[in-house]
């Protein structure tokens, strides 16, 4: 780097100086050829953003492009959503017995949150294999249908075979 950046950074550290750029500072950093451009830029930002926030109120996960998947941590809101809990809980504890409740709530969370993706990753499968049906389902009476008949299919447990019980029933059908 060069001598005089470095210096500028050590004085700008020294007078707590902290510099903002904006949106509107970026793009007239671009150096856009023409205003239309500039402002076409501006809307597909300001959409991005509005986009991103309503998806992640409603805690799904955003892809934002050149940037990646944004998403709110299920682990995160849980711990959050127990603050309240936590704090009667430090003032009527110990620190260590506090630390080692805090630890395990936290461990309880987080083996919660590993069951619910195993459980959404067998439900993926499931519908993985079965897609022909579940599509069929889906466009003949809906998506709530489909999911539980994949549900239903993840429920059901495999039977083996018994040569006693298919004897019986090929002399009880033949019957008929």
């Amino acid at each position: 780097m060069d001598k005089n950046v470095i210096d500028n950074i050590y004085d700008s550290d020294l007078n707590n100086e902290l510099e903002v750029n904006t949106m509107k500072d970026i793009i007239n950093s671009i150096g856009f050829k023409s205003e239309e451009d500039k402002l076409m830029c501006e809307v597909i930002i300001t959409n991005l953003e509005k986009y991103a926030a309503e998806n992640i109120k409603q805690s799904k996960t955003v892809n934002i492009p050149y940037i990646g998947c944004i998403r709110k941590s299920p682990l995160r809101e849980a711990i959050v959503s127990r603050r309240f809990d936590f704090k009667k809980a430090r003032l009527s504890m110990s620190r260590e017995e506090y630390k080692d409740y805090v630890r395990q709530s936290i461990d309880k969370l987080k083996k919660e949150e590993r069951r619910k993706n195993d459980l959404k990753r067998e439900l993926y499968k499931i519908q993985k294999i079965n897609h022909k049906q579940y599509n069929k389902l889906y466009e003949s009476v809906g998506k709530a249908y489909a999911d539980f008949y994949i549900f239903a299919i993840y429920c059901l447990t495999p039977v083996e075979h018994n040569e006693e019980f298919e004897e019986l029933y090929r002399e009880l059908s033949n019957n008929e």
